[in-house]
């Protein structure tokens, strides 16, 4: 269902994207660049619905992590370097960890960016 909304809103893009390389005036550019803004839109608003649909129906903490870990584009693999053991001193592993945790606050504060510098036709 999300995925026809998106496809619906996608195919005026295209439409209006062959128009300018054919006639390759600048009101052609314009209105092709109309179109990507709205199907842009259109994502933005199905991924919102959908994911505070998903938030919404989840009951289960673990849904809720790994919803959370999709949304941030976290892999699943072991995030704690092999070169530490149980027994590495705290001196050791305290920098990895204030590391990890600027790093994580940085991602949060990048998510804030418009989705349009991330889609590129």
């Amino acid at each position: 269902m999300v995925h026809i909304e998106i496809e619906q809103a996608k195919s005026p893009l295209r439409q209006a994207e062959r128009k300018w390389k054919k006639s390759d005036l600048t009101i052609g550019y314009q209105i092709m660049k109309e179109k990507k803004g709205e199907w842009i839109t259109t994502i933005n608003d199905t991924q919102r619905a959908f994911y505070q649909e998903t938030f919404k129906d989840s009951t289960i903490c673990k849904q809720l992590f790994g919803l959370c870990d999709e949304l941030l584009g976290k892999n699943k693999q072991l995030s704690m370097p092999t070169k530490f053991t149980k027994d590495s001193p705290l001196s050791m592993v305290s920098p990895y960890f204030r590391d990890k945790i600027h790093t994580i606050r940085k991602d949060f504060n990048d998510l804030n960016m418009p989705i349009d510098m991330y889609i590129h036709i």
